[in-house]
């Protein structure tokens, strides 16, 4: 909430591409910008690789999806396509994430409203809060005694992995300086992007660690953990599993543009600061766009 808050009142005040390493430059000088922007980048990386490679396995769950090539050749296909979509423009890329965030937020909504109802249905009421009452012991860390509490090491681990979700902020900051009126529409989006967010990934963990234990969850659904929840319901593995797949991939898909977009500014406003090469800082003569970033 706080980091929201800080790139809301930010992105408002600078609007221009570069988000943080933006930010660092102003409040500070161009030595922490370019460390900030090189760290950034390093996320924006990690989050594009991540994504595009967790695809294939969940279109694993879904009919008749054979996939004809390697893992990582369709990852690259993947990158390439979004790669031409961010080319062409802002509007098209940005267009097909709109969609496509829809279809995500509707099936996740679903699958916390099935799931609530499906442990209610199955469970006495004593039964019901006994579990709620589990669910609360599990988040306990640092238990000795246990096999699914974390120690605090890798809790924190987990806690940075996490943090990986959260760069679509980063992503919106560095989108501010080609919105209509950023002082106005950049807070707006950061506000309704941290609650959905709180909404979806409080919903979708207590619905998961209250059909699966964290060991099944690690283990036989490690790869593709919202295909694991829709099994566990009744007519889940013939009818939610592959809905929960198509979910999954273009969750992924959605996020990996979002750090192809994020990632495309940051090292636009960079070159542009001389941060990195020169030849960044070029826009497309038709389409607009920084196509060599």
């Amino acid at each position: 909430f706080c980091t929201v808050l800080t790139y809301a009142e930010l992105s408002a005040a600078m609007p221009e591409a570069g988000g943080s390493c933006s930010f660092a430059r102003h409040a500070f000088n161009d030595l922490v910008s370019f460390i900030a922007g090189w760290a950034l980048l390093l996320d924006y990386i990690v989050t594009i690789a991540i994504s595009a490679y967790s695809i294939a396995p969940y279109l694993r769950n879904v009919p008749f999806f054979n996939l004809p090539i390697g893992h990582v050749p369709f990852t690259i296909i993947i990158l390439a396509v979004l790669l031409g979509l961010n080319i062409l423009g802002i509007k098209e890329s940005t267009r097909a994430s709109l969609l496509l965030c829809i279809f995500d937020i509707a099936t996740q909504l679903a699958v916390i409203t099935f799931g609530l109802i499906f442990l209610m249905q199955i469970m006495q009421p004593e039964q019901f809060l006994f579990h709620l009452k589990q669910l609360w012991i599990r988040m306990h860390i640092g238990l000795s005694d246990v096999s699914w509490s974390p120690t605090w090491p890798q809790f924190w681990k987990g806690v940075g992995m996490a943090m990986v979700a959260y760069i679509g902020i980063e992503s919106i900051s560095q989108l501010a300086g080609e919105a209509r009126h950023p002082n106005r529409t950049v807070p707006r989006a950061m506000l309704a992007a941290m609650l959905t967010l709180f909404v979806l990934y409080f919903g979708i963990s207590t619905v998961a660690l209250t059909a699966l234990s964290p060991q099944e969850l690690t283990t036989a659904y490690l790869e593709d953990p919202l295909a694991g929840i829709a099994a566990s319901m009744p007519f889940g593995r013939e009818y939610l599993a592959p809905w929960v797949g198509m979910l999954g991939a273009t969750i992924l898909f959605v996020a990996a543009n979002a750090g192809l977009i994020g990632a495309s500014r940051l090292t636009f406003a960079m070159g542009e600061y001389c941060e990195l090469p020169r030849v960044f800082y070029r826009i497309h003569p038709r389409f607009k766009t920084p196509y060599v970033s």
